[in-house]
């Protein structure tokens, strides 16, 4: 989702209002993808842009600010000019939403005024300070001439869009496509999901520092959406048990009990499958515990087998053996 600097609801996909016309973009040669947010940045240099292309080197780093975030982008692409290396981004916004919405009439999604409204006094969203994108739930396409009754909204304050976007320029980076980490995300479970034949519904999670996201993806859509006011700032760290920090997730575990068990009886299907989002490397017995407390098995994906359904191969020297669920929406932006 590009990142214009003025607020307002865009019905699809907006474009980008910042004009790059009076800076110098290098030409095209190698590809360069990037997801980037909440002080991680992951990348991969690969052999071109789009299409049949090789990885050439994958990395990661950390940044506590935007000036640590310059300096780790310009060592991944090891630009020192002032012409921008092109490049494919998702990000991770602070006050990023997203929801689901279901209308009876799809004329309802062709009527601005009554989307603004929708969005004002029902999910409580002020189209004036944010950049709302709304979309078809369906498959994630712009709204067409025929409408929809199912919606997706997703956005995040016009300011961090517009802070994000000189923080890239700064960096560096010309932006040919700049997307939210979840749509990335969940395109790439749902291209996943395809691959290995997985049919039946598929519980994913993102978790952020105050919140989780909760998505269920079935059969090629996303089925429902939630978020829950539970995050990474309350499972205790440092100097403490697991024992104590899994006691401390018993609301979340509630939540998602509730929440997964009232899909099932009105969908009339079990879920089987889990997948977490961007859980850090020290967590991931939290992973475990919500995998074995709700029953259902954690997908790890296969990046070498799936990437090469997108002819995608990792070159000499590559390892994507071992590599976690918060790689997906990199490798995402690369199957496109």
């Amino acid at each position: 989702m590009p990142q214009p600097k003025s607020a307002g609801l865009f019905l699809g996909i907006c474009e980008t209002i910042t004009p790059y016309s009076s800076l110098i973009v290098s030409p095209l040669a190698k590809g360069y993808f990037f997801n980037i947010g909440e002080g991680s940045i992951l990348a991969a240099r690969t052999s071109r842009m789009g299409g049949a292309m090789t990885i050439e080197a994958l990395e990661s780093a950390q940044y506590n600010n935007a000036q640590e975030l310059k300096a780790a982008i310009r060592k991944i692409t090891g630009n020192r000019t002032t012409a921008l290396t092109r490049s494919y981004c998702a990000i991770q916004l602070d006050g990023q939403f997203f929801h689901h919405a279901t209308f009876e009439n799809p004329d309802k999604s062709r009527d601005v005024e009554f989307l603004q409204k929708y969005l004002k006094t029902d999910l409580r969203v002020d189209v004036d300070t944010n950049t709302v994108a709304a979309m078809n739930a369906m498959d994630g396409s712009p709204l067409g001439a025929m409408g929809t009754t199912e919606l997706l909204f997703l956005g995040a304050p016009s300011e961090a869009f517009g802070q994000m976007q000189d923080d890239l320029i700064d960096a560096g980076l010309y932006t040919e496509e700049l997307e939210m980490s979840i749509v990335s995300t969940l395109g790439g479970i749902l291209n996943y999901a395809a691959f290995a034949e997985m049919e039946r519904p598929i519980l994913v999670l993102a978790m952020h520092s105050k919140q989780t996201e909760f998505f269920i993806c079935h059969e090629g859509r996303l089925d429902l959406s939630k978020q829950i006011n539970f995050g990474f700032d309350q499972i205790p760290q440092g100097d403490v048990s697991q024992e104590d920090a899994i006691a401390a997730l018993e609301p979340l575990l509630k939540d998602l009990q509730s929440s997964t068990s009232f899909y099932e009886l009105k969908q009339g299907d079990m879920l089987r499958k889990l997948f977490f989002i961007n859980f850090p490397k020290q967590l991931e017995f939290v992973e475990q515990h919500l995998s074995d407390a709700l029953g259902l098995e954690l997908i790890k994906p296969n990046y070498e087998e799936w990437l090469a359904t997108c002819e995608i191969t990792p070159g000499k020297g590559v390892d994507m053996a071992g590599l976690g669920s918060r790689w997906l929406s990199l490798f995402s932006l690369m199957c496109d």
